[in-house]
């Protein structure tokens, strides 16, 4: 079996804006860490835990292309599920409740 015994792993992928994002003038309102592993929201509470932002085993900004994510945190797993091995993966998106109620 490709990785067995792997360790659960927990990223975060951003999306580049889309259209009509750029066109009204979205901002950016993320930063990343330079070792690609905590995510800090722009004008976040500077107090609690949002202060010093949000850390996971890796980020994905949004430049980065779709084989850097599948060579990270997918390859493996189907790896695994090609074994005959079961493999668990789970995949949220979230998307802001303004674009919804238009």
């Amino acid at each position: 079996m490709a990785n067995q015994g792997n360790n659960i792993k927990v990223v975060c992928r951003f999306r580049p804006p889309n259209s009509i994002e750029k066109r009204e003038g979205g901002d950016i309102c993320v930063n990343f860490s330079d070792d690609l592993t905590t995510v800090k929201v722009s004008g976040a509470a500077q107090t609690g835990p949002e202060a010093n932002g949000f850390t996971f085993d890796r980020v994905f900004p949004m430049a980065t292309q779709q084989k850097e994510v599948f060579d990270y945190g997918v390859k493996d797993i189907v790896a695994d599920v090609l074994d005959g091995t079961t493999a668990p993966f789970l995949r949220t998106v979230r998307q802001e409740a303004e674009r919804h109620s238009r």
